[in-house]
């Protein structure tokens, strides 16, 4: 089947690459003729163009193969800094992903402030503190999606306000949020959240090792509850489903685990969901995953502010890094729901500070409650990606 390619996709395409070509090219020739403040007013941006090619495990409607190019993000994020202890930021993103309207939205809009002793508070809509990857940006994780559990679990952008301090050797952050109910009527309710998050660098090591965890509690308040995946497949529909039923509340608890030498770095997640149904039942899920990579030309992974950072190659051929993840999520309780896991792997080449190419190979298995009964076939997923 030839992948479904519009002239809408490919003009949004282009539109957004001369979008971030030519505000890179201001930004660069307003700072050189300029030459005021550096750190006054800056501007970053990605581009993503994804290609997805999947068998009858990732498609409930019937067991062919299918192919499809999406946007899958375009973003233009500006940050402004008029006071030492003061930075505004700003996020436009735009996308036309498979089978979905192109959309153009406003993504996190927040005021940091300093207060006393490297204290911050952070007010707007921004990404609730869950999560290593999560907390990474999607343009600097090693594959093309995050994995089952990050992508079950996302506690996501809301609005609300955290305080959070950041040293070398550890983060915290807590924050109080308010949530969108996914019921869609006059009556839903308001939900709220309080998350908290640590990590912890091991101190006086060369290597990484980095320690993390979440707790997070959710007052629900009677709103729908329901949990499902697409296997790490952002074109494929959701496969991997829980049971729907209406809540109290739930608590979400997660611990993370990473060390990093040279171009070899390995990390852990794993995180555990309890929920309390309107009639008192209890449900509780969970996931983890395990991954490694390994950059094969001589960068070493960076680190900062407890977390990776992405990779800029200073060869000039270019650099290739190698990742392979295994992801298990288990929706399934109360005989109800599905279970799964995901072997991935997947090669990289970076070239410069801007370009990034991704190739992921994924092989699903599942048990359970099952939208096909064809588990056959796997999924191949490219990503082309520019940066500034």
């Amino acid at each position: 089947m030839k992948p479904a390619v519009t002239k809408k996709m490919w003009g949004a395409v282009l539109f957004s690459v001369l979008a971030l070509a030519s505000l890179e090219s201001a930004a660069t020739k307003t700072e050189a003729e300029v030459n005021k403040v550096p750190s006054l007013f800056s501007m970053s941006g990605y581009l993503m163009l994804d290609y997805d090619q999947y068998g009858a495990f990732y498609n409930k409607d019937n067991n062919a193969s299918k192919s499809h190019f999406e946007l899958r993000r375009s973003k233009l994020s500006f940050a402004i800094k008029p006071h030492k202890k003061i930075k505004g930021v700003l996020q436009v993103k735009y996308s036309n992903e498979y089978q979905q309207e192109d959309v153009l939205e406003f993504g996190d809009v927040y005021l940091n402030y300093s207060l006393m002793k490297k204290m911050n508070v952070r007010i707007g809509r921004f990404k609730e503190p869950f999560n290593l990857e999560q907390l990474t940006s999607s343009k600097d994780i090693a594959t093309i999606e995050r994995s089952l559990m990050t992508g079950a679990f996302s506690l996501g952008s809301n609005v609300g306000l955290m305080l959070y301090k950041n040293k070398k050797a550890y983060t915290w952050a807590l924050g109080f949020f308010n949530q969108e109910a996914k019921a869609t009527d006059e009556t839903a309710p308001k939900l709220r959240s309080m998350t908290g998050r640590m990590t912890y660098r091991l101190p006086n090591t060369i290597d990484i090792w980095h320690f993390g965890g979440t707790l997070s509690h959710q007052d629900l308040d009677g709103d729908l509850v329901k949990f499902n995946e697409r296997g790490e497949v952002n074109s494929a529909q959701k496969v991997i489903r829980s049971a729907s039923f209406n809540a109290n509340d739930l608590t979400l608890m997660q611990g993370e685990g990473a060390f990093s030498t040279g171009g070899l770095r390995l990390q852990a997640q794993g995180a555990l969901v309890y929920i309390e149904q309107i009639d008192g039942r209890l449900w509780q899920y969970s996931g983890f995953d395990v991954q490694v990579s390994y950059l094969l030309s001589g960068e070493h992974y960076s680190y900062k502010k407890g977390k990776f950072k992405g990779v800029k190659s200073h060869n000039s051929n270019g650099s290739w890094e190698l990742v392979s993840r295994y992801s298990h999520l288990d929706l399934q309780d109360n005989d109800l729901g599905s279970k799964a896991s995901i072997v991935l792997l997947g090669v990289n080449y970076y070239y410069g500070k801007k370009i990034k190419l991704m190739a992921n190979l994924l092989l699903p298995t599942i048990e359970g409650n099952v939208v096909n009964t064809d588990q056959s076939g796997n999924a191949v997923s490219i990503r082309g990606q520019y940066a500034f």
